[in-house]
């Protein structure tokens, strides 16, 4: 968890820092998932079964 959140701080000021129209709430997002599979397992599926957990919270 703490990973995900240094990330998407990270992540949100490179964002803010971009000349370029950028969706900083989307960035946020993306940020905090990208490794939701990793409570899951620690395998090179974690892509795979966190994208299984982000469906099951509605997300596309």
């Amino acid at each position: 968890m703490r990973h995900c959140i240094a990330v998407e701080k990270v992540a949100v000021e490179i964002a803010n820092e971009i000349d370029h129209q950028v969706d900083v709430e989307l960035v946020s997002v993306g940020a905090v998932l990208h490794d939701i599979g990793r409570g899951y397992t620690h395998s090179i599926a974690h892509g795979i079964v966190g994208s299984c957990v982000a469906r099951r919270f509605g997300f596309p």
